[in-house]
């Protein structure tokens, strides 16, 4: 009687360890099974986060997402004949698309530049750039793209139902642009909002872009990052290393104080110096370009002690591996 209970006894065990394993087994499974649905959900919202649509019920990914819109105001012409004052207000072509917010109208024969701040147009595969014009049709646009607001490139037109352009060409091919610039070709200049009416301007190629003030990196006139500044470029290191971009273009700026040989050569080696820090601080290979702009560049006004230190600056755009090398 007693060895039979004592196996029973062991049946009984080795059931309540099976039991055990399959259950633990099953709660695994449907931990795995949570985690792997709510990462599909994460990346689901995050690719719907990044889906723009325009009036025409039309969708566009933009890999970078909200930074991938112009961010300022650099001009604004209402042309021959200028919309109601309501449409007037050059401001709401700022930032993601948005219907609320209304829209700009150029004008019969007005213009509008814009100025990406914290990323920068570039060359992908597929169209670059996409205009939110606002109506049932795309009135003709043409568009013109600058790095430095003074030399301007025509890319093409936007009208009838095209919205895109692909700027693609011998004057683009690896570089990076900051100003957009959209001219009405006067096709429509009748009613209280003549020319194209503009919701926003995004580049769907875009790489993302980081500016350092020089005061922060450098003594003045100096191109040996300061003791201090140490900190500051460890951060940059650490956006490096998470987003592991393909490339990095890294341009010096200056004010106009000075010669324009002095300031070209001071900003070359500023470049160079963060460019170094980086490279050396970087866990995996990497391919750096410098360059320096001297004073050819300016972002704000040298007229002001607050302007020349804008200009002052290290500018750093993150070339991602996804085909956005230019």
């Amino acid at each position: 009687m007693g060895a039979r209970s004592s196996a029973v006894g062991a049946i009984g065990q080795h059931w309540r360890q099976a039991h055990d394993q399959v259950t633990c087994c099953s709660m695994t499974t449907r931990l795995l099974a949570g985690i792997l649905a709510f990462s599909a959900a994460s990346m689901a919202a995050a690719q719907e986060r990044y889906h723009y649509a325009d009036t025409r019920g039309r969708t566009i990914l933009f890999p970078r997402g909200a930074v991938s819109f112009a961010d300022e105001v650099v001009d604004y012409n209402s042309g021959r004949r200028a919309p109601s004052e309501a449409r007037r207000n050059p401001s709401v072509a700022i930032g993601e698309p948005h219907r609320a917010r209304g829209y700009v109208s150029l004008g019969c024969g007005g213009s509008l530049t814009l100025r990406f701040i914290d990323n920068a147009l570039i060359d992908v595969p597929g169209p670059d750039l996409y205009v939110y014009e606002v109506g049932r049709r795309i009135e003709g646009t043409r568009l013109e793209i600058s790095s430095d607001n003074s030399h301007w490139i025509q890319v093409g037109e936007i009208g009838g139902g095209t919205a895109e352009v692909d700027i693609a060409g011998s004057e683009t091919a690896g570089q990076a642009f900051s100003y957009v610039r959209l001219f009405d070709l006067e096709t429509s200049c009748s009613g209280g909002s003549p020319g194209a009416d503009i919701n926003a301007v995004g580049a769907i190629g875009a790489a993302r872009r980081l500016t350092l003030r020089n005061q922060v990196l450098f003594d003045v006139d100096q191109s040996v990052l300061r003791p201090d500044a140490s900190e500051t470029l460890s951060s940059v290191v650490s956006q490096v290393l998470q987003s592991r971009p393909a490339r990095l273009v890294i341009e010096g700026h200056t004010d106009n104080v000075a010669s324009d040989e002095y300031n070209l050569l001071l900003s070359r080696e500023r470049a160079e110096a963060v460019a170094a820090f980086i490279t050396t601080q970087s866990t995996f290979p990497i391919d750096v370009l410098t360059t320096g702009h001297g004073e050819s560049r300016p972002i704000a006004g040298n007229n002001t002690e607050e302007g020349r230190a804008r200009n002052r600056r290290v500018e750093i755009l993150l070339i991602e591996t996804n085909g956005e090398d230019p």
